[in-house]
């Protein structure tokens, strides 16, 4: 959702079902992200850093 010449600090993307699909995950590898039904976001410059930011994705469910 986040168009990519956005120099805001958030990053907002959509996922079907995102609480259920990734919420679980994120939440076992201690990631702190907004859920919403439908998309997350990431503030990378603001609340993460860049191990968060690599648990984040090594924490994405890959199917």
């Amino acid at each position: 959702m986040t168009p990519p010449e956005c120099r805001a600090p958030i990053v907002t993307a959509i996922c079907a079902d995102a609480r259920a699909r990734i919420g679980p995950a994120m939440a076992a590898a201690g990631v702190k992200l907004t859920l919403s039904a439908n998309r997350f976001r990431l503030t990378p410059s603001v609340q993460n850093d860049d191990t968060d930011i690599d648990r984040f994705l090594a924490a994405l469910p890959r199917a």
